[in-house]
């Protein structure tokens, strides 16, 4: 089974770079126990995150989303995972009009809450998700059978 995890965000907006930090943690974290999984970090929109996602088996994808309960993190749904940029196709569009015409993967989305943008460093408040994210990636990993050992 092909696997891929993509963190979405921009490193330069301070929490929106979230999900590509958490990719970089990911490349080191995993390269000794888990096989057969492309880690990759993407600052774009929908249908290019689709475009990297198609042909897997299944995808992971970890971003940022726009809310009040800053650090929180959990699971969102196609529908609920709006576009990242306001002139893309949104995410959800591209995934259900390409999975009727190529193979798209079986999808899950981590999301971890935000509220704001901005230009500097990431919050202490989205710091303390990071482990909660690596903890619940390994465990998806692992119901997967992604592990090396298993």
């Amino acid at each position: 089974m092909s696997k891929i995890i993509v963190g979405v965000g921009n490193p330069l907006l301070g929490n929106d770079g979230i999900g590509i930090i958490i990719a970089d943690m990911l490349r080191d974290m995993f390269k000794d126990i888990y096989y057969d999984i492309k880690i990759e970090s993407s600052m774009a929109g929908g249908i290019e995150i689709c475009e990297m996602i198609a042909g897997f088996d299944f995808a992971i994808i970890i971003d940022a989303y726009m809310g009040e309960n800053e650090g929180n993190v959990r699971e969102l749904s196609i529908d609920e995972y709006e576009g990242r940029v306001s002139h893309d196709v949104n995410f959800a569009s591209a995934y259900n009009t390409l999975k009727n015409y190529i193979k798209m993967p079986e999808l899950r989305i981590i999301g971890i809450e935000i509220s704001d943008v901005d230009f500097g460093e990431i919050s202490e408040e989205v710091k303390k998700a990071i482990p909660v994210v690596l903890n619940k990636i390994e465990e998806i990993m692992r119901e997967k059978n992604a592990c090396r050992e298993s």
